[in-house]
């Protein structure tokens, strides 16, 4: 199964230690995410850093996708609107 993302909002922030920025979206109109990390990849591209939630001295991540294949999907739908969004700001610059 395919999950599309959609309604994908995102941040931009100056770059800290290859974090970019932050979305939000929604998966398959039913589940929404929030303030979903996007950090950059040495080899280009970009990955993503779940939310997560302290507990004690453990951090536990609190929504994933549960397949690499899911996490490859969204990816790159956020990779996709990560682009989209870049040539809209240099086109209004």
């Amino acid at each position: 199964m395919r999950h599309e993302a959609t309604n994908i909002q995102i941040t931009r922030i100056q770059e800290q230690n290859g974090l970019l920025g932050f979305c939000d979206f929604v998966i398959d109109g039913h589940f929404q995410f929030k303030s979903v990390a996007i950090f950059s990849r040495p080899e280009g591209g970009i990955r993503l850093s779940w939310p997560e939630k302290k507990r004690g001295l453990k951090k536990i991540t609190t929504a994933f996708p549960t397949t690499p294949q899911a996490a490859l999907h969204i990816e790159k739908q956020i990779h996709d609107e990560w682009i989209k969004d870049a040539e809209k700001q240099n086109a209004n610059q």
